[in-house]
């Protein structure tokens, strides 16, 4: 059976969620409109079709998943003229919610690395057995003929 929720549970959770993992830390109170308009799409649903979203709430959705409320998923049908067809759902993020809740989520860091580091360590240094290099010329005097 879904799990549903209510608007303060919601309000709450978004509230919690920021104060984890963004810079800002904001009220049960100023949630609360974030969460009105997201139940206001789900209803008594767990998850909806992406299609029922236009630009502005689908963006508000990808923040939602950037703290773990909200997941994606998709499915594949085939239609009668033989093509597939892709659906794709947001739902509540359980398990992700449950840990906010419990002040147990910590949100995944990205290790930042320079990709830059690394390339001139390798940019100069090849094997005799690379066969995409140009082959070394050994003998000097086909440089005297020249």
């Amino acid at each position: 059976m879904p799990r549903i929720y209510g608007i303060d549970e919601l309000s709450e959770i978004i509230a919690k969620s920021t104060k984890q993992f963004s810079g800002f830390a904001m009220r049960r109170e100023e949630a609360e409109p974030t969460a009105d308009h997201v139940l206001g799409f789900f209803g008594y649903q767990n998850r909806i079709i992406d299609n029922a979203l236009d630009p502005f709430d689908r963006n508000l959705f990808y923040s939602l998943q950037d703290l773990g409320i909200l997941d994606t998923e998709s499915e594949e049908t085939k239609l009668i003229d033989g093509r597939q067809w892709r659906i794709h759902y947001w739902k509540f993020n359980d398990s992700k919610i449950d840990k906010i809740l419990n002040d147990e989520y910590v949100k995944e860091e990205i290790k930042e690395t320079n990709i830059y580091d690394d390339i001139f360590k390798t940019v100069n240094t090849f094997d005799d057995d690379e066969v995409w290099l140009p082959k070394k010329i050994e003998d000097d005097e086909l440089y005297r003929r020249w």
